[in-house]
C-alpha cells in the first residue's frame, strides 16, 4: 500500500478499520442473535467465530503480502507454518481479539448505563486470577518486543517471562484498586477507570524504566527503530514506551473490571 495508507509508521489505517469493523460486526451480531445467552457463554463464541474469520483472512493478508513479521517474532515462535503463517495465529487471535472485546464490552456497560451491582467485599483471589490471566496472555503475545533476563532462573514460566513481570504489574493493579476503592467508590465509572489509569501508569513508567535503565528489560530492534530518538525527561526512557504503557493499563484494567462486572452480577 502506498504511503497514504499509513497511520504511523507501519500501521495501515485500512488494516485497522478493517479488523476493528469485523470483531464488532460480529460482536453485535451474537449479541443480537443470542441475547439471553449469559455473557462469558457469548464471549467464548465471539473468540471462536473471530478466530475462524481472522486465521484465513491474515493468511491471504501475508500472502499477497500486505503483512509480515519481524525477524524476533520468526524467532520466537515454533517454526511450523500454515501457508506462510505460524500456527501460533490460532493463539495471538483469541487473545488480542479478546483483549479488544473486554475493553469495548467494559465502555459499553459506562455508555449504555448498564445496571452493575457491586460487590461489598472483593473477591481478590479470584481478581488477582483474573489479573494474572491478563497479563500472562498479553506477554506472551507481545513476546518479540522484548527480552526479559537477569530475573532468577526459577521464575521463568515461559520462555523469557518471569514471574516477576505479572507479579509486579498485578500489584500495581492491586494498589490503584485499593486506592480507588477507598476513596473514589463513589465516582462514576468513567471518573474511577480514568483515575485508575492514571496512578497504574505513574507506578508503571518508574518501574519499567528501572526495568529498562538496569537491563531487565531490553527491547527488540525492530521495536527500537521505530524511536523518535526523544526520551522522557528525568527517567530518560524513549517517550514510545511512555506512551504505551497507558494503553496496556488500559487494556488490562478495562480486561479485569470487564469479568469481575460480569461474574459480580452473574450477566
Amino acid at each position: 500500500m502506498g504511503e497514504w495508507a499509513y497511520l504511523y509508521h507501519d500501521v495501515s489505517w485500512i488494516l485497522t478499520i478493517g479488523w476493528t469493523s469485523l470483531i464488532l460486526t460480529t460482536v453485535l451480531v451474537i449479541d443480537k442473535l443470542l441475547p439471553h445467552v449469559k455473557e462469558s457463554q457469548r464471549f467464548l463464541i465471539y473468540l471462536g467465530i473471530l478466530t475462524f474469520l481472522i486465521v484465513p483472512l491474515e493468511i491471504w493478508a501475508v500472502n499477497i503480502n500486505l503483512r509480515g513479521y519481524s525477524p524476533e517474532v520468526n524467532k520466537v515462535v515454533s517454526g511450523i507454518f500454515l501457508f506462510r503463517v505460524p500456527i501460533e495465529i490460532f493463539y495471538y487471535t483469541p487473545v488480542f481479539t479478546g483483549l479488544i472485546i473486554s475493553f469495548y464490552k467494559y465502555w459499553s456497560f459506562v455508555i449504555d448505563d448498564v445496571p452493575l451491582v457491586p460487590l461489598k467485599r472483593r473477591k481478590w483471589l479470584r481478581d488477582i486470577t483474573i489479573a494474572f490471566i491478563g497479563i500472562f496472555l498479553f506477554e506472551v503475545m507481545v513476546e518479540p518486543m522484548a527480552v526479559n533476563q537477569k530475573f532468577p532462573q526459577w521464575s521463568y514460566i515461559f520462555h523469557d517471562i518471569s514471574l516477576f513481570i505479572p507479579g509486579i504489574w498485578i500489584v500495581v493493579i492491586g494498589i490503584t484498586a485499593v486506592l480507588v476503592g477507598k476513596f473514589f467508590s463513589h465516582f462514576p465509572m468513567l471518573y474511577r477507570f480514568l483515575i485508575a489509569l492514571s496512578i497504574t501508569t505513574s507506578l508503571a513508567i518508574p518501574i519499567e524504566a528501572t526495568f529498562i535503565r538496569n537491563g531487565f528489560r531490553v527491547y527488540s530492534e525492530s521495536a527500537q527503530h521505530f524511536y523518535t530518538g526523544v526520551f522522557m525527561p528525568v527517567l530518560k526512557i524513549p517517550i514510545e514506551i511512555a506512551f504505551a504503557v497507558p494503553f496496556y493499563m488500559a487494556l488490562m484494567i478495562a480486561f479485569i473490571r470487564y469479568w469481575e462486572n460480569i461474574l459480580d452480577n452473574n450477566l
